[in-house]
């Protein structure tokens, strides 16, 4: 449990670290302004908050005693990149969005933003690992016939086919001890999977941003209308 709670502390550490750091090298500068003070001030306060409710989560984490609730699957979205945007500025990786309207669900909302934030930071660094230069992120939610789609693609360069089939499996991992536990994932499909009754899988894609190729992998998420 410790581990697991360590793997999902460290990007809300990282998130802080960046804000605290900005604006302390603003204010050296004497460019940091009132407004920039107080919204990294309330960031900083939101990811505290996320921290303290981390715990609370994985406290009961096989056993929820959560009550479900109706979200709308793009707020949950939006709230995950509003969150994950310092470490998005920080490194470099540009966001593209796509939402269809509302698409409502019925879940654990906390739960699946823990999913999403573990997914950016897999591509975070997957794009440090392989050292890609234009680092792009696909972001969209779709309808099809009996489901709702969230699919979330990186330029990272995608994996080995002989990885890919084990991405999910617990404590696999392609990254340094250090960086990652290979737990991450693992949870990520207990909760789509066991909590939320949806379904979750990965697959390397191509794809193409102002003519130009790239490779990388995707995750796609799927929920049951």
């Amino acid at each position: 449990m410790l581990t697991n709670i360590a793997h999902h502390w460290r990007q809300p550490l990282s998130t802080i670290s960046t804000l605290s750091s900005g604006m302390k090298l603003e204010n050296d500068l004497n460019i940091l302004s009132t407004k920039k003070l107080s919204e990294g001030l309330l960031q900083i306060n939101n990811t505290t908050q996320m921290l303290s409710t981390t715990i609370n989560n994985f406290s009961d984490y096989f056993e929820p005693k959560k009550d479900i609730e109706d979200f709308d699957l793009t707020d949950i979205v939006d709230n995950s990149i509003n969150f994950f945007e310092p470490v998005f500025y920080k490194h470099k990786i540009n966001t593209l969005i796509s939402y269809e309207d509302k698409n409502i669900l019925r879940g654990y909302p906390y739960e699946l933003s823990q999913v999403i934030v573990n997914i950016f930071n897999n591509s975070k660094d997957a794009f440090i690992l392989n050292k890609i230069q234009n680092r792009h992120l696909i972001i969209s939610t779709y309808k099809e016939v009996d489901k709702y789609v969230l699919s979330i693609k990186d330029s990272a360069g995608g994996i080995k086919k002989d990885l890919l089939e084990k991405i999910f499996d617990p404590y696999f991992t392609t990254k340094h001890k250090y960086k990652g536990t290979g737990l991450g994932l693992y949870m990520c499909h207990e909760i789509i999977v066991k909590h939320m009754d949806g379904t979750i899988y990965a697959k390397n894609v191509t794809f193409e941003i102002d003519k130009r190729e790239f490779k990388g992998l995707e995750i796609v998420i799927e929920f049951k209308i």
